[in-house]
């Protein structure tokens, strides 16, 4: 299961990637700090799954 991690704190990102070290069956594919390239990274790669940071200083994760 291909993962995207998305968070404008550089601290968040880590501990996430941390923590999904951790489980075998997902592979993180990218991190993004920003909105924009979150766009652009979660239509060029299709991940399964996104760990989305809601309140981010450039736009929101919804």
């Amino acid at each position: 299961m291909k993962a995207l991690v998305i968070d404008d704190e550089e601290l968040a990102r880590k501990r996430v990637l941390s923590l999904l070290s951790k489980v075998p069956e997902i592979e993180v594919s990218g991190e993004c700090s920003n909105g924009k390239s979150a766009i652009s990274e979660i239509n060029k790669l299709n991940p399964d799954l996104v760990f989305l940071d809601i309140n981010m200083k450039d736009m929101n994760g919804f």
